[in-house]
């Protein structure tokens, strides 16, 4: 009976072993637990500490707010009791009476006057005079209507008085209408004034927002959402303004203007484009882009072409001449965000690297006359990373690996006859720097470009065919116009240039690191780094971007993150001099840009705040990089001659909706349901790729109407 006791089986638990504490150990185990619980009790102490102190922040919180509402009441109290004290009875209910006549109008806007009375603009295009001090023999009000009773039945009402100004001219109006008009009165002291004039003074083309005077009341300041408007009083003409509102956006990029390099382009985030002289720092003409955010601009070194990149992968094309922006092309490139943009030295190809992780090389044939073929991709290929860096120039491709100092090929460039330097320059080096997931600090992506490889196989498909529009596009598993490898980067860097065909100068916090590329290729599945040789550790501050210039190739700039422009020798790395572009105010360097002929330096900061720095010793514009004048002036006139964009579809739009209505008619012959139209505002990328489905379903049809034609000869026989 006893086995049965604590069995499994049985109803009976087994007992809890027992301990047997010595006196010590029972000590240690009450302490523990004292322990505890005094822990707990600190806890709820520290709770009720906060929430006391939460309860009486709340409560001073609560207490200052109602202190706020009772003085404003007070000082509500006050205003009206010292406006109405020199009211009768007599008067106070003759005011009453008007304002309850009146109680149904809006009052848009305010302005004092200068003897004792207030003019109140209302939606009616009514001004009402209100005297504040006044006796029984005055009359202490007037309404004055400005617009006539069946115009404003008519179309409504103009909003005359939006915003209002008191001036001893006379009131100045700015209206709904975006019209500023000035209101003359009659003189008579100690009464309510009688208009007698109206004139129109200004009309704008965006929203007035604001009109005040200067401290002399000799120039009236009208604040629109496209600037800052100055109308001289003293001459009664408007004056050109150099005030830009930050209301207009952000800076996002900023460049100079080839050749002649005394305009300085702005472009901001929401899509304002501005030129500055470099003279006397007023803007001289801009133009908007509609519904798109931007993001960069870059600008031709041989002609006044600009482009300008919006987040949706669109390229805007735009002429500059002396009336302003012209837009002459407008194509979408990417299907997203561009990171990396840039011409080469001859201007001859365009660059440009997106976050969609694809690249793109457009050649400008600025000698031909349709738009299309003067901005022409020719090349796509897609990146193993996303670009945070891009770099190109001009080399003269040689068999043997030939090293060549700045020097020595300054000379030879400038010793050359202009035909022999267009032909020497026969290769286009391309980097991309990319952060990748497999390389720890990620890998330059090269691309090497033979232009004498890309004449040939273009000159044989253009002799083969008489079409207007050429879709010429590179395929690298057939040709041998590009040669694509990879390396290693080194270490972290932020930016980098090309100083020689095989070198590289690389930045990294203040490091300046010059770098050689291996001649032989990396293996698969390992890349070969770069090689790290000399350094330099002196920069003043860390971060920002690098710029060269083929004037003088052997200075180099870097502009740090924090506004601060340092002139470097490219021979030996050495930091000739520093200087500081912007305050610690403007909360650092954005962008920068130095011109093609090395004399200026141009730098925006992050308060949108422009600096140009003019260089000591500019460096000579080597012929035009290789054009003769009679080149560049054709290539001019040829840019002057095209015509303005008119939201007109490109020429690869149109080609492949003309195949499309084709297979569309193709496609119901046979009872077969047509694919979808192409959209108009598809990427290159996507049209191409719509063409191949298109040639892959005319396979599909050809097929089917042969199988259709041999079942009806069949069916004839039989």
């Amino acid at each position: 009976m006893n086995n049965k006791i604590g069995h499994n089986g049985s109803r009976v638990t087994p007992s809890r072993p027992l301990k047997i504490l010595d006196s010590q150990t029972r000590a240690r185990y009450k302490n523990q637990q004292e322990l505890v619980q005094l822990h707990v009790k600190l806890r709820k102490i520290n709770f009720q500490k906060n929430e006391a102190l939460c309860r009486l922040a709340f409560d001073q919180h609560d207490a200052k707010m109602k202190l706020h509402e009772l003085q404003h009441e007070s000082g509500q109290r006050r205003f009206f009791r010292k406006l109405n004290k020199p009211f009768d009875s007599e008067n106070e209910d003759a005011f009453q009476t008007y304002i309850d006549e009146k109680i149904q109008l809006v009052a848009t806007s305010f302005c004092w006057g200068d003897k004792g009375y207030v003019f109140i603009g209302t939606a009616d295009d009514s001004l009402i005079q209100i005297l504040l001090q006044f006796d029984r023999e005055k009359h202490p009000f007037r309404a004055t209507r400005f617009a006539e009773e069946e115009k404003f039945k008519t179309h409504g009402s103009i909003g005359m008085f939006k915003k209002i100004s008191l001036h001893k001219l006379g009131l100045f109006c700015a209206g709904s209408d975006d019209i500023v008009r000035l209101i003359t009165f009659e003189n008579q002291d100690g009464t309510l004034q009688e208009a007698n004039n109206v004139t129109d003074i200004m009309d704008l083309n965006a929203n007035i927002t604001t009109t005040i005077f200067n401290q002399t009341y000799n120039n009236l300041f009208i604040c629109s959402k496209q600037g800052v408007d100055i109308f001289d009083l003293v001459t009664m003409e408007p004056k050109p303004s150099t005030l830009i509102p930050i209301a207009l956006g952000k800076i996002v990029d900023i460049a100079l203007v080839n050749p002649s390099n005394e305009l300085v382009v702005t472009i901001r985030d929401s899509g304002a484009l501005e030129a500055w002289s470099i003279s006397d720092g007023s803007r001289k003409f801009s133009t908007h882009i509609d519904n798109q955010m931007i993001s960069h601009i870059v600008t031709s070194p041989i002609l006044p072409l600009i482009v300008v990149t919006s987040t949706m992968g669109i390229f805007y094309f735009y002429e500059i001449n002396t009336d302003g922006f012209r837009l002459i092309h407008r194509l979408r490139v990417h299907s997203n965000d561009i990171r990396c943009i840039k011409f080469n030295p001859h201007g001859t190809i365009l660059v440009s690297a997106g976050i969609d992780n694809s690249l793109f090389i457009m050649e400008i044939k600025t000698d031909q006359t349709l738009v299309d073929n003067i901005f022409q991709i020719i090349y796509r290929t897609d990146l193993d990373g996303e670009p945070f860096a891009l770099d190109l120039d001009d080399f003269e491709k040689q068999r043997g690996n030939i090293e060549h100092d700045d020097q020595q090929q300054q000379r030879e460039y400038d010793d050359e006859p202009i035909g022999n330097i267009k032909d020497k320059s026969n290769e286009t080096r391309i980097i991309v720097a990319l952060n990748t997931k497999t390389e720890k600090h990620g890998r330059f992506f090269i691309i090497d470009f033979d232009w004498q490889q890309y004449r040939e196989n273009q000159n044989l498909q253009t002799s083969s065919t008489n079409e207007s529009y050429m879709d010429y596009v590179i395929n690298d598993t057939s040709t041998k116009i590009i040669t694509k490898t990879n390396f290693a980067i080194h270490d972290i860097i932020e930016d980098f240039i090309i100083t020689a065909r095989n070198q590289l100068i690389t930045l990294g916090g203040t490091s300046l690191r010059m770098c050689r590329i291996p001649d032989e290729i990396g293996k698969l599945g390992k890349l070969i780094s770069v090689e790290p040789q000399d350094s330099l550790a002196g920069l003043p501050s860390s971060g920002g971007h690098l710029y060269k210039n083929k004037a003088i190739q052997s200075w180099i700039i870097c502009v740090s993150r924090d506004g601060i422009i340092s002139m470097i020798r490219a021979s030996d790395m050495a930091v000739e001099s520093s200087i500081r572009a912007h305050t610690s105010l403007a909360c650092g360097c954005y962008k920068s840009s130095w011109s093609v002929d090395s004399k200026y330096i141009v730098s925006v900061a992050e308060d949108n705040s422009i600096v140009v720095f003019q260089t000591k010793y500019a460096g000579r514009l080597m012929a035009r990089m290789g054009f003769s004048s009679e080149e560049i002036n054709r290539k001019m006139r040829n840019l002057a001659n095209l015509v303005t964009y008119e939201n007109a579809s490109s020429a690869l739009f149109e080609n492949i909706y003309d195949r499309f209505r084709d297979y569309q008619t193709k496609f119901q012959n046979v009872n077969m349901t047509p694919p979808s139209a192409p959209k108009e505002d598809s990427s290159w990328l996507q049209l191409k790729e719509y063409e191949a489905t298109l040639q892959n379903l005319d396979t599909h049809l050809t097929s089917k109407i042969e199988i259709r034609n041999e079942l009806e000869r069949i069916r004839k026989e039989v």
